[in-house]
C-alpha cells in the first residue's frame, strides 16, 4: 500500500521500479524505517541516553567475556522459546544489530549521526538493486 500511495501522489506510472522511487525521494520502506528504529533504540541504550531501566537492556558480548573476542561489539541474543518472544524488541534489536555493521562502526557516535548513517545504507541499497 505505502508503494501505491507513493506513485499516486508523485504521478509515477504503477509499473515504475519502486526502489528507484523511494532512493529518489529519500524515503525508507516501511521494514527498513522500522529496523531503523529499532536500531536507534539499542543504539540509545547502549549509550545509556534512555531510562535507567533500559541501560543494560542490551548486554554486549565484551561484558560477559574477561577475554578479547573478534564479536565484542555484538550483543547477547535473548533465548526464545516462543515465536511471540523472537518477535520482541529485545530479541530484534538483538539480531538487527548483530548483522549491521554500520551500526557497530557507529556505536560512539551521536544519535544524529548514528540515524543518518543508517538511513544512507537502507537508501543506498534501494540504489544497488
Amino acid at each position: 500500500k505505502q508503494n501505491q500511495l507513493l506513485k499516486v501522489l508523485t504521478k509515477k506510472n504503477r509499473l515504475f521500479a519502486t526502489n528507484e522511487l523511494h532512493f529518489s525521494h529519500k524515503i525508507l520502506k516501511i521494514n527498513d524505517l522500522y529496523k531503523t528504529k529499532v536500531l536507534c533504540f539499542v543504539h540509545a541504550c547502549l549509550n545509556q541516553n534512555t531510562l535507567n531501566m533500559f541501560h543494560n537492556y542490551f548486554p554486549l558480548l565484551s561484558y560477559t567475556h574477561d577475554h578479547y573476542t573478534r564479536n565484542e561489539c555484538d550483543i547477547v541474543i535473548p533465548r526464545s522459546r516462543t515465536n511471540q518472544g523472537s518477535s520482541t524488541v529485545k530479541f530484534k534489536g538483538a539480531s538487527f544489530w548483530n548483522n549491521n555493521e554500520v551500526a557497530k562502526e557507529h556505536l560512539n557516535h551521536s544519535k544524529n549521526i548514528f540515524k543518518n548513517r543508517i538511513t544512507s545504507v537502507f537508501l543506498n541499497e534501494y540504489q544497488s538493486e
